[in-house]
C-alpha cells in the first residue's frame, strides 16, 4: 500500500527533532574532540616542562613517558572525530 515512487522513498523526510538530535550529536563530538586535544596538552606539557626542569633520572624518564601518551592520546581523539563524523554526515545524506 505504499503509494510513493522509489525516487521519493529514497528521499526520506527528517523531522525538526531528527535534524536536531543530529545536531546535539555533531556539537558532542566536537566537544569531546577537544576535550581529547585537552588531555594530550595536559599530558604533553608537562612532560617537555619536567624534562627541562628534572634533577633526578627517574622524574626525567617519567617526563619524557608524558609526552608519547599524549601524542598517543592525540592520535586516537582525532581518529575517533573523523570516524564519527564520516558517520553523521553518511546519516545525515552528504556523502562527502
Amino acid at each position: 500500500m505504499n503509494h510513493l515512487s522509489p525516487e521519493e522513498q529514497k528521499e526520506i523526510k527528517l523531522s525538526l527533532n531528527d535534524i536536531l538530535a543530529m545536531e546535539r550529536t555533531s556539537m558532542a563530538n566536537e566537544r569531546t574532540f577537544l576535550a581529547y586535544i585537552r588531555t594530550s596538552l595536559t599530558m604533553i606539557v608537562p612532560g617537555v616542562t619536567g624534562i627541562q626542569l628534572a634533577d633526578t633520572p627517574l622524574l626525567k624518564a617519567v617526563s619524557i613517558s608524558f609526552i608519547p601518551v599524549g601524542i598517543l592520546i592525540f592520535l586516537i581523539g582525532t581518529g575517533r572525530f573523523i570516524k564519527k563524523r564520516k558517520t553523521n554526515r553518511m546519516v545525515k545524506g552528504n556523502n562527502k
